[in-house]
């Protein structure tokens, strides 16, 4: 199974909105994502989902520790958002996915989409790196405050 392939409007609106150079470059990353989200990724959902974060508050000495655990699954969801898709960073920095330049929003819009069909509970962390990186850059350099 792939998403990609089974949306009926997802390669037409791209067909639309991309330059001719940006569509053919995203294809391969479409049919990747696809088929990740509809296996892997969907296999490591299904199986974070039956295996919700715990809060450890104590350690077994009794120390205060606050810790979050989660589950493996979790963290190889994160992975392939972050690292292999590199979600969070595509638009921007360059070369992300071999993209030779930023690659524009309405890519990694297309590629979040076929991601959260699976795993929408990342969808959150992912838009939030991805604004806190654009709020940053707007923020005004030591040098211009005087």
């Amino acid at each position: 199974m792939n998403f990609a392939d089974h949306d009926p409007a997802l390669r037409p609106m791209l067909d639309h909105v991309l330059a001719s150079q940006d569509r053919a470059r995203i294809e391969p990353l479409l049919d990747e994502m696809g088929r990740v989200a509809a296996g892997e990724l969907d296999e490591f959902a299904s199986t974070a989902d039956r295996n919700p974060p715990v809060l450890r508050q104590y350690s077994a000495s009794g120390e205060r520790i606050d810790e979050i655990e989660f589950h493996p699954a979790y963290d190889r969801m994160h992975d392939i958002a972050f690292r292999r898709f590199g979600l969070a960073a595509m638009s921007h920095r360059p070369g992300v996915n071999c993209w030779p330049g930023i690659a524009p929003h309405v890519v990694k819009y297309a590629l979040s989409y076929l991601y959260v069909q699976s795993e929408f509970g990342l969808a959150c962390p992912l838009s939030m790196t991805d604004s806190a990186a654009r709020v940053l850059r707007l923020r005004p350099t030591a040098t211009s405050d005087r």
